[in-house]
């Protein structure tokens, strides 16, 4: 599309005025461009609304270009594709692009519309820019749909008219940009894989059994975690202790092995002698100090930062009083052996020799 350079020196609203006067009319040549239509609101004239309004200066003007040929296209079309690109700029207001692809997937822009915002009726002047340019064209256009991100300015010109369908390159970057957060790829990579599935689908009932089914697998989801539910799932903030493991944290705690404390300026660290041992020798604590572990407390069956506890950390608990048992992990188990008949009262009386 052929435009005229004089455009790059425009300095003032008025100058702009003329230029678009003076190129309304329609060129003979189909690939010459022509304004279709313009609109130039200084800062002395009364606003159609508020959305006319500039926050920080009242002049405001709206330019659409194009011509024969590409308005030509527009009558072929019945997908429409909208946005605004801030690669290109005139005068630091950005360039809005109205366009269609074809079978081959190719884009084909209708105009080259200049604004001095991209708000909702930025977008209205351009969609009745198209319809004024297919009149002059003798065309009329009939989209079936709008192709655009999720931004409400050119959604709000449509309103309920048409199919309305989210741009596939906007909605995957804003789905990678959540799932960058997930700490485990593989299951972001999953994820990302399933939404480019659904998204090929090519069947509208499809599409939304699976929508809806994603939906109703989130919904489940919250009011399994609402506290008015019946076996609601609560979120754990503190490790839960089982009764086997306070049963076997207080025989733990009961036992005559000597615990060695060793505090420094911000703690104090327990060592444990093993098993077999009852007792640690200060050879055996420089030993272990040279070996500079980071995990302190360890057993053979659980490990704290695997398990998060262990009966050696509910023991010490319970040695330094930090916590109490209940009392069901302190009672004798079912199951020992007595001695047959009744138990002793009393101890016989010494013999009288």
């Amino acid at each position: 599309m052929v435009t005229d350079n004089f455009l790059s020196t425009l300095n003032s609203l008025g100058e702009l005025e003329q230029w678009c006067k003076n190129n309304l009319n329609i060129p003979t040549n189909e690939n010459e461009a022509f304004v279709v239509s313009y609109k130039i609101l200084y800062d002395n004239e009364e606003y159609e609304d508020d959305e006319d309004v500039e926050e920080n200066d009242g002049n405001r003007f709206r330019i659409f270009i194009s011509s024969i040929r590409l308005l030509n296209i527009i009558s072929m079309s019945s997908y429409v594709c909208s946005d605004a690109t801030y690669q290109l700029v005139w005068q630091d207001c950005p360039v809005l692009i109205v366009g269609t692809t074809d079978l081959n997937k190719a884009f084909h822009p209708f105009d080259l519309a200049i604004c001095s915002n991209e708000k909702t009726k930025d977008f209205e002047f351009i969609f009745n820019c198209i319809q004024i340019g297919l009149k002059k064209n003798k065309d009329l256009l009939k989209p079936t749909a709008l192709i655009c991100d999720a931004a409400d300015a050119i959604k709000n010109v449509f309103g309920n008219s048409y199919n309305q369908i989210m741009c596939w390159a906007h909605m995957k970057r804003n789905v990678e940009n959540r799932i960058s957060h997930i700490n485990d790829k593989d299951i972001a990579k999953e994820i990302l894989e399933d939404i480019e599935m659904l998204q090929l689908c090519n069947s509208t009932i499809i599409f939304q059994l699976a929508s809806t089914l994603s939906s109703n697998i989130v919904s489940n989801w919250s009011i399994e975690r609402d506290a008015s539910s019946i076996n609601v799932k609560l979120f754990v903030t503190e490790p839960t202790i089982s009764l086997k493991l306070w049963t076997s944290s207080c025989r733990w705690a009961t036992s005559t092995k000597d615990i060695t404390c060793i505090p420094n300026d911000s703690s104090k660290q327990y060592y444990i002698p093993a098993r077999d041992l009852q007792s640690i020798t200060q050879v055996n604590l420089d030993k272990y100090e040279n070996k500079n572990e980071q995990l302190l407390i360890n057993s053979k069956n659980h490990l704290i930062f695997g398990n998060y506890l262990s009966k050696h950390v509910v023991g010490m608990a319970i040695r330094l009083k930090y916590c109490k048992p209940p009392a069901a992990a302190k009672t004798v188990p079912i199951g020992e052996k007595r001695k047959r008949g009744r138990p002793t009262m009393v101890k016989p009386a010494l013999p009288v020799q």
